[in-house]
């Protein structure tokens, strides 16, 4: 198994994995689970060994980066991991419906961890969800119809903020603009259409993780795989944030 030893290499290393993860490249390996849905918040999802392999080696990488990552997140995180690394392997049996339905589990701490990352990094509403400052029609928080269009959405100090798309969307604004731009332009081609001839985009990926947020929460759908995806996406901020602040650290220090 390969370790994470440099934060440069598992950025690219969790790139790679989420690209994998929505087929959007090879991997030599054969997949041991597919998932495919057709429609606005469609996707095609293949899980590969390799990804085994990263969430074993991600537990023992995983270190407190306060505040988004304290020790307690980090636990959190760490459970979720090795959640969905008993579901993927069929580790340690119990009664029928503990040991099938791990990453359901899983599932149910990741959301709310993604949540409370989100919350700290931005640091525009407090624990209760009640928001800390404006948040105006220029901050670029929208809400996504199925038809493709765009609903522009405002906030005042005091109000409850409770939809996770519109938290991501917060979230995004407070990262580094060099971050944002690879998330970006991952997400841009995730909202290709699946079938050819259409042109509407499918709907982004905080869009979809409300979405698939929403499905479980309330009981409609659930396949198994949402924990991994959100995993990976904490890595890709987790990695991508100390990456940038060893760049900001060397120039510092050739000055």
């Amino acid at each position: 198994m390969k370790t994470f030893t440099n934060v440069e290499e598992d950025f690219m290393r969790t790139m790679e994995a989420l690209k994998l993860l929505f087929s959007l490249e090879p991997c030599p390996d054969q997949p041991f689970m597919t998932f495919s849905q057709f429609g606005f918040h469609g996707y095609t999802i293949t899980v590969f060994r390799s990804h085994i392999d990263y969430l074993n080696a991600l537990s023992l990488a995983l270190v407190p980066v306060p505040p988004a990552f304290d020790r307690d997140a980090i636990n959190r995180w760490k459970l979720i991991n090795e959640l969905l690394l008993v579901g993927f392997v069929k580790g340690p049996p119990g009664t029928p419906q503990l040991s099938d339905h791990f990453p359901a589990l899983a599932a149910l701490a990741a959301f709310p961890t993604l949540e409370e990352a989100a919350r700290r990094l931005c640091n525009r509403w407090d624990e209760e969800g009640v928001l800390l400052a404006d948040v105006p029609v220029s901050d670029g928080v929208v809400t996504w119809k199925p038809n493709g269009t765009e609903e522009p959405k405002s906030y005042k100090t005091g109000h409850r903020i409770v939809v996770l798309s519109h938290k991501l969307q917060l979230m995004d604004l407070s990262l580094d603009p060099r971050l944002r731009k690879t998330i970006s332009s991952l997400d841009a081609v995730l909202r290709r259409p699946m079938i050819e001839g259409v042109k509407q985009p499918m709907s982004p990926l905080y869009e979809r993780l409300q979405f698939f947020r929403d499905n479980w929460v309330h009981g409609r759908r659930f396949e198994g795989w949402e924990a991994l995806l959100i995993s990976l996406f904490l890595a890709l901020v987790y990695f991508g944030t100390q990456r940038l602040q060893l760049a900001v650290d060397d120039l510092s220090t050739q000055k």
